[in-house]
């Protein structure tokens, strides 16, 4: 007679299963649901993404923002603003797998794959590399709409900003440090200015830009000084910060060094009229004005 089977292996048996479709749907949804672009859509891309860069240069900031959407709808991705149930939803979503990249969930299931299906390898570089140019253009808008240029509410606003990052965590080796440190400090920044009620989404993304190799200026989001001014300064409410730069990150970085300039100065006004300057103190003045002409 054939042995019963125990409630342990039947239990163990679903699990397993379970586990597979859960696999499989996630794998679907988040690698081979990604659009990979055809040669005629990335042709249109790449003369859309020229387009803006262009525009960009000649100042013509709102039409850049035109072709960079259009070369986003290229690759098969439409900014979801027709209605507030389309907004929601893709926030939701983006939220949803933002946090499967928290839990690394994403990068178990690109190994799994590369792993279980090489043959399918050719088709998992092509998504990272396609994201990584989405990651840009993604960046490109988002710096824009911080800029006041491409005007957004909250809600379509954070689902920019987390598309971009997204994407960003797709494109993996294809996408430079110096780039995702960018996306992440622009994320920081974007939470601090719109949602500074949650500071923890600011502290998040900075520690993402730390796990970066950070290029020099944006070294000093990661000081105390730079922290602190972040974090406690009123900087959101600088009207300079809209229209100054189409770079939000650099324009703060340009406030902070104001900053830094306006209380070294105040210092050096408070000492006594007959106080003798040691070499040092010479040598911060001469620092301070080489640094203001800078700015």
């Amino acid at each position: 007679t054939a042995l019963p089977i125990s409630g342990w292996w039947k239990g163990g048996a679903v699990l397993v299963i379970r586990l597979l479709i859960s696999i499989t749907c996630l794998s679907w949804i988040l690698i081979f649901g990604e659009p990979g672009g055809s040669e005629g859509e990335e042709s249109e891309f790449w003369r859309h993404r020229r387009e803006a860069k262009e525009k960009e240069k000649q100042g013509d900031l709102k039409c850049a923002v035109k072709h960079h959407r259009s070369s986003l709808e290229c690759l098969g991705r439409h900014l979801p603003q027709s209605s507030v149930f389309n907004v929601a939803t893709s926030l939701v979503w983006n939220i949803l797998r933002q946090f499967l990249h928290i839990l690394y969930v994403n990068d178990l299931l690109w190994t799994l794959i590369g792993y279980l299906l090489p043959w399918q390898r050719k088709k998992l570089q092509n998504v990272k590399r396609v994201a990584k140019e989405t990651a840009t253009v993604y960046h490109d808008l988002h710096k824009l709409h911080l800029s006041g240029y491409y005007p957004l509410d909250k809600f379509a606003s954070l689902d920019l900003a987390l598309s971009c990052v997204n994407m960003c965590d797709v494109s993996g080796e294809y996408l430079d440090d110096d780039v995702r440190a960018r996306i992440y400090a622009t994320a920081a920044f974007h939470s601090q200015k719109h949602h500074s009620h949650l500071p923890i989404l600011s502290h998040f993304f900075l520690s993402r830009m730390s796990a970066c190799a950070s290029p020099n200026h944006l070294q000093w989001l990661l000081t105390p000084d730079g922290k602190n001014f972040f974090f406690t300064s009123n900087w959101s409410q600088d009207k300079s910060l809209s229209r100054d730069h189409p770079d939000p990150i650099d324009s703060l970085g340009a406030l902070y060094r104001h900053k830094l300039l306006h209380n070294g100065f105040l210092n050096l006004l408070e000492l006594p009229q007959n106080a003798d300057l040691a070499f040092s103190e010479f040598t911060m003045v001469h620092d301070l004005a080489a640094a203001a002409a800078k700015i």
